[in-house]
């Protein structure tokens, strides 16, 4: 499912199966989901959703909705280079190595827009060595208030803030259970 600046109510199931792709796709519109689930599985580089900035701003919204991915670095909702996602409740689960619940990369050089993730009343579940429940790096903002994040993998850490990036995490619980997590 891809969105080019358009505007976009679903009130369905999405589902992505091969490598390289995602369940919603947005870049350069509006898309905005109530309810239903989006999975995307594949080997790798698949991601639940992917919002990317264009000229004009990128926007997703969940309300209540269910994100899977099953994959190597297979991220479950993925804003980069100034797209925005907005998730307001249901459960972002991974099943991979090096695939993050929540991802938020880079600014959009154009206008200085950073890529921003904003999390509320969320449940977050990575498994996998080097998944992360909430990873911001280059810029990168993640917003999570009212959630809980629960890792199993090795080194599957459950906030990671890299360079130039920040998350802040209000009334959230944060649960690891893999070796040097």
């Amino acid at each position: 499912m891809n969105a080019s600046g358009t505007a976009i109510t679903l009130d369905a199931t999405a589902t992505s199966d091969s490598d390289l792709s995602a369940g919603v796709r947005a870049h350069g519109g509006t898309v905005n989901l109530i309810g239903g689930a989006i999975e995307a599985t594949g080997a790798a580089y698949t991601r639940g959703i992917l919002a990317i900035k264009t000229t004009t701003p990128t926007t997703v919204t969940t309300n209540d909705t269910n994100i899977s991915t099953v994959g190597k670095e297979s991220d479950a909702v993925h804003a980069y280079r100034g797209g925005e996602i907005a998730i307001n409740g249901g459960n972002i689960a991974t099943n991979g190595n090096i695939s993050h619940g929540l991802y938020s990369e880079k600014v959009f050089k154009a206008d200085g827009a950073a890529a921003n993730i904003t999390a509320k009343n969320t449940n977050i579940i990575t498994k996998g060595s080097n998944s992360w429940g909430a990873f911001a790096e280059e810029g990168g903002l993640i917003d999570l208030a009212g959630s809980r994040i629960t890792t199993t993998g090795n080194n599957g850490n459950g906030v990671v803030a890299g360079l130039d990036s920040h998350i802040t995490v209000t009334d959230s619980t944060i649960d690891t259970s893999g070796k040097y997590a």
